[in-house]
């Protein structure tokens, strides 16, 4: 399990603000949002590549 709390992340200003998540073993888990939502911002944070 991959826990999330109060997560903030972005550049020159926060992309995503505040996010809280629990990823869970053997389950699949979309992200979906506009362009430039800061979907692979989120994810190369989480596999940390950011």
């Amino acid at each position: 399990m991959l826990r999330v709390l109060d997560l903030t992340i972005g550049y020159a200003k926060p992309i995503v603000d505040g996010i809280n998540a629990v990823f869970r073993e053997k389950t699949l888990t979309q992200i979906i949002g506009a362009n430039g939502s800061g979907k692979t911002t989120l994810i190369k944070t989480l596999v940390g590549i950011l």
